[in-house]
This record gives structure tokens, C-alpha cells and sequence, in this order.
């Protein structure tokens, strides 16, 4: 075959042809996908996107939980409202950390979520798509509707969820394109196979330290939101900025372990670190309260960088805090540029972050 021709289409091509010769069945299912990319020598991304061709094409359909089985010859794709709806669906945090056990994050916020939301829905407007929207909580029938949602859809954006039990239902819809939007919080989960789009945490680490380098502070503070690879993805950042213009890195604080209070009063009692880098606005905001009720003032005692982006009014702020924005819309917006691009390869992407100054940073 010409070297022109896309892996997967070739793959394609050549199952289809076992089932023209009848080597498969109308009703025989596929081999597993570890099978297949045995077979093929190909990765488990370019098995997918096979089989997702194979599907648009009416040639298989996925049953969940059973396989890929072969049709009847002369089965035409469904073609309805699906082909013009692409589905967004929100796990909530607690839900994701319940069914892997780990501790319950307040990260991210509903507000978060609606941006994304937004900024999704602004592009698949623009490309005459209809959205179906889902909020999935810790509840026994979650994975059953988010199935059915599945089986309406063309595509799905996934925001901030990566758990092994929701890959293996959207595997089991090879027809549905799939993006999921954020940083896989769990390192044990592989998302081979599977676009994302997630914002640049190690740049927003880097920003947020940089800019209380700028500003003449010399040691510092980390307040730590987001565990695993979000984590690691933002101290990478800090790190890096620590290292490059020598700042002192006192405190690396987990919000997870101290409440804002006991965060406040760890930060008052050490006068020579002067600049505080936090991730989230609502925890930054709260942190600086608690200052002002021990009698220090940002930013005159302390300085202060969220990570975030959340507009001031979402968080009961009336002044601007100095920020790193992680541009949460355009997060929704870059997940469903790619969902909606005709390249058949996976594709990972970053969005960009920028800094905003604010009341809460001052130059020594």
C-alpha cells in the first residue's frame, strides 16, 4: 500500500477485508485491542482511531462491557442529530477520587467548570454543533448515564477526569471521538490513545515565581492545591524559577494538610519570607484574610500569587489579586478546536498561561 496512506486506514482496510473474505463473520467480534496491536505492530491510538473509522464507516459496532463485533453486510452508520452533537462532560473531583480512593479535592471549582463549558460551547457553536452538557457526581448510576450520553453523542469533552473505569466506557464507543481536558491527576492511568488539551501548569509555576523575583522577593512559600500529576506538572514550574533566580523555597505548603488559618499563621511567624505563591484563587483569597485577622497586611507584609484566573467577583473579591491565569475558557475552546479537526493522530496540547498584576504584589 502507498506509504501515503494514514497507518490506521490501512489497518482498517485490511480487517475489512477479512470480513469481504468471510475470515470474520457478521456477528464475530474483533480481537482485543492488545491483539490487534500485536498484530499490527501499531500503538493502542492507532487501534482506536482504526476502529473508530471502521465504526463511522457501519462495518463494526462496540457493545460495552462485550467487544467489537462485525455487522451485516450493507449496514449503513447511523446518521442523525448525533452526527451534530458533541457531548462535555464534567466528573466532579469527589467522584473521581472515590472510585480510585483517594482523598476528596475541592479543585476544580464549579465556576471553573462553567468556564470551560463556555468556552467549548463558543466554538462548537461557530462550527453549527449542538452540546450536550453532563455533571456526573459521586452517585451509583454515573457511569450508567454517562454511557447513554455516550450513545448520543459524535464526540465528548471530558473535563478533569482520567479515571480507568470512564476510559474503558469511551473505548467501548470507537465511533465517538474523545478529548479529555485537563491534567490526568492519576499517574497509574494511561491515556495512550486519547487526545487532551490541559493548561500549562509548569509555565503557571514558573510565571507565578518569576514575578516575586521581579519584585525583589527573595524567600518564599508554595501552597499546594492539586495532587498528582497537576501537582508535579505546577512544582516543576516552581522549582525551575527557584532555581534560575535563587529564591529560597522556605515553605512547600499542602492546603490538603492545614486548614487556611494554620496556612496564615505558619506564613505570619516567618517575617523573612516575604512572598507567597498559592494555587487557586478562592484558597488565596481566604490565606490573605486570615493574615489581616493576625495583623499583617498584603501586600506590605506578604505578598501574594494565585494560580488561577477566576474573575474577582466569583470569589467575593472586590480588588484584583496578582495572578497567573490559566485562561479556562480557552481551555474549552482548544479541547473542542481538536475535537472538531479532521487529524486522525492524538493530539496533546498545552494552553497558554499569562500574568496579571494586582493589589496583592508589591516590590520590596
Amino acid at each position: 500500500m502507498g506509504t501515503d496512506i494514514p497507518k490506521y486506514r490501512m489497518i482498517a482496510r485490511d480487517i475489512r477485508q477479512a470480513i469481504d473474505d468471510k475470515v470474520l463473520l457478521a456477528g464475530m467480534a474483533l480481537p482485543s485491542h492488545s491483539a490487534l496491536v500485536k498484530k499490527y505492530n501499531a500503538s493502542v491510538s492507532t487501534i482506536r482511531q482504526a476502529i473508530n473509522y471502521m465504526a463511522m464507516q457501519g462495518w463494526v459496532k462496540a457493545e460495552h462491557g462485550k467487544g467489537v463485533f462485525v455487522l451485516e453486510a450493507g449496514h449503513k452508520p447511523q446518521t442523525s442529530m448525533r452526527s451534530t452533537t458533541v457531548g462535555f462532560a464534567v466528573f466532579a473531583p469527589s467522584y473521581v477520587d472515590a472510585l480510585d480512593g483517594r482523598p476528596i479535592s475541592p479543585w476544580p471549582s464549579p465556576t471553573a467548570n462553567s468556564m470551560v463549558l463556555h468556552g467549548a460551547a463558543e466554538v462548537l457553536q461557530q462550527n453549527s454543533k449542538e452540546l450536550l452538557s453532563g455533571l456526573f457526581p459521586p452517585e451509583e448510576d454515573s457511569l450508567d448515564r454517562f454511557d447513554r450520553m455516550l450513545q448520543r453523542v459524535s464526540g465528548v469533552l471530558v473535563y478533569q477526569c482520567v479515571n480507568k473505569q470512564v476510559l474503558e466506557i469511551i473505548s467501548s464507543h470507537p465511533e465517538v471521538k474523545a478529548v479529555l481536558l485537563g491534567h490526568p491527576p492519576d499517574e497509574s492511568v494511561s491515556c495512550d490513545g486519547f487526545s487532551n488539551v490541559c493548561a500549562d501548569l509548569t509555565g503557571a509555576g514558573f510565571l507565578g515565581m518569576q514575578a516575586l523575583a521581579i519584585h525583589n522577593h527573595k524567600t518564599v512559600a508554595f501552597v499546594e492545591l492539586l495532587k498528582g500529576r497537576p501537582h508535579l506538572a505546577t512544582l516543576e514550574g516552581v522549582r525551575h524559577a527557584c532555581k534560575q533566580y535563587g529564591l529560597e523555597l522556605r515553605y512547600e505548603l499542602d492546603f490538603h494538610d492545614f486548614n487556611e488559618k494554620q496556612l496564615a499563621q505558619t506564613l505570619a511567624g516567618d517575617p523573612e519570607c516575604t512572598g507567597v505563591l498559592v494555587q487557586g484563587d478562592g484558597i488565596a483569597h481566604r490565606v490573605q484574610r486570615e493574615l489581616l485577622e493576625l495583623g499583617l497586611e498584603v501586600p506590605r507584609d506578604k505578598s501574594i500569587v494565585a494560580i488561577g484566573g477566576i474573575p474577582t467577583y466569583y470569589v467575593g473579591q472586590s480588588h484584583p489579586m496578582a495572578c497567573v491565569d490559566l485562561q479556562t475558557e480557552e481551555l474549552g475552546r482548544e479541547g473542542a478546536r481538536v475535537l472538531l479537526s479532521e487529524q486522525a493522530v492524538c493530539l496533546h496540547k498545552s494552553t497558554p498561561v499569562i500574568f496579571h498584576r494586582g493589589d496583592s504584589l508589591r516590590m520590596l
